[in-house]
């Protein structure tokens, strides 16, 4: 009996070593650099957790000596990226269990921030930095579920001159890429400021209120954003969080701009297991509002890993569209047929022999693919490969 209770004790020791390991400081990453070195802000520094002190510091990459304190952590810090100007520096802090690899998530890390959390400020928060003045300028409100750091996108979306930031929530839990099940509890930060905007939370049909950042277009000269979402297109507002635009397409939804910007191509890849409703395209006039859909038989354009290049695209004026997948079809947006049902392409090229992971109009005449077999270039009207 006495020895059956040192074995208990002695597991009871070792499971709290590693309840206590799992909520130590995240060290042992490589060190991360701002990778845009040509940007203003940039100093050859990288941030580490400072044990002595239980703070965020700079460290010089050269020197390995401190360059600035940027600010006391509690519980655990997990770095998420830099500003594309260098000056800004986003992280993760709060009560964090790693629970292993998911083998069905080939090979990530789970990450709890939420799984042992004993009060609220032990949540997970993101917290901003000014890498320059040395400071914290902002933790987020409250942003619960977990989240994936590798897959599904990246927590903390900054936009390209570094003015505004997409905070987005994290999961109820994890399943196939944390995208659809994330909690939709989004902020806008403004640095200059270090103010928090809710954007337009699930007020309404859910469906036309959510954005999910998969893909997301940052609009020259105005204060507004364009959002992949749940079943459509989503445009927000940067200073006061409101949707001010929505384009209808179907489940999930990504976006693509014609070359002059006039138009917007609003489509669903392809029907799949979880989402069994077939692909869609739906081509809108941006200057009129009117929606022009068109019969993909089942499948649209396939979705690149990079969601801002597409299989689909309009040609130059605005007349053809053209989507990819294992062939090019081809629509006359001029002359579709009154019935949906009976638009159908008025071309199928064969196109590569690989699957189409890009295509664009080289010209009116002329369609150009990005697949394994490289860049080739289709004659749009006969399907004829141009050498």
């Amino acid at each position: 009996m006495r020895r059956y209770l040192l074995m208990l004790c002695l597991l009871f020791a070792l499971a709290a070593t590693a309840h206590a390991q799992s909520n130590s400081l995240i060290a042992d990453d490589p060190p991360y650099f701002c990778p845009n070195t040509a940007s203003p802000h940039y100093q050859n520094a990288f941030p580490r957790y400072d044990v002595a002190t239980r703070s965020l510091i700079l460290v010089d990459g050269s020197t390995d000596e401190t360059v600035r304190t940027l600010g006391p952590i509690e519980n655990n810090v997990r770095i998420i990226n830099w500003s594309p100007d260098c000056r800004y520096l986003s992280g993760a802090v709060g009560l964090i269990i790693t629970s292993g690899e998911v083998e069905w998530l080939e090979g990530e890390d789970f990450v709890s921030w939420t799984g042992r959390a004993t009060s609220w400020e032990e949540t997970r928060r993101i917290a901003i930095w000014d890498a320059i003045a040395g400071q914290r300028i902002g933790t987020s409100p409250l942003n619960y579920g977990r989240y994936l750091f590798t897959i599904g996108g990246e927590a903390v979306l900054w936009s390209p001159d570094s003015t505004k930031a997409i905070i987005r929530g994290g999961c109820y839990s994890v399943f196939d890429s944390c995208v659809f099940e994330r909690v939709r509890i989004d902020y806008i930060f403004t640095p200059s400021t270090g103010q928090f905007t809710r954007i337009e939370g699930l007020t309404g049909n859910f469906e036309e209120n959510a954005g999910n950042f998969n893909q997301v277009f940052w609009e020259p000269g105005t204060n507004r954003i364009w959002s992949s979402g749940v079943s459509g297109i989503p445009v927000y507002d940067l200073n006061s969080g409101e949707r001010v635009a929505y384009y209808t397409s179907g489940t999930p939804a990504y976006f693509a701009f014609s070359p002059d910007r006039t138009h917007l191509i609003t489509y669903v890849p392809e029907a799949n297991l979880r989402f069994p409703a077939f692909g869609s395209v739906r081509v809108y006039n941006l200057q009129t509002g009117e929606a022009q859909a068109v019969n993909v038989e089942g499948f649209a354009a396939r979705l690149n890993a990079d969601p801002n290049r597409h299989a689909v695209a309009l040609s130059l004026d605005n007349r053809y569209l053209a989507a990819g997948y294992d062939a090019i079809r081809v629509w006359d947006l001029q002359n579709l047929p009154a019935a949906e049902a009976e638009r159908l392409p008025i071309y199928r090229h064969g196109g590569p022999q690989a699957l189409i992971n890009e295509l664009r109009f080289a010209d009116n005449g002329v369609i150009e693919t990005v697949s394994a077999d490289g860049v080739q270039q289709w004659d749009l009207h006969t399907g004829v490969y141009i050498p």
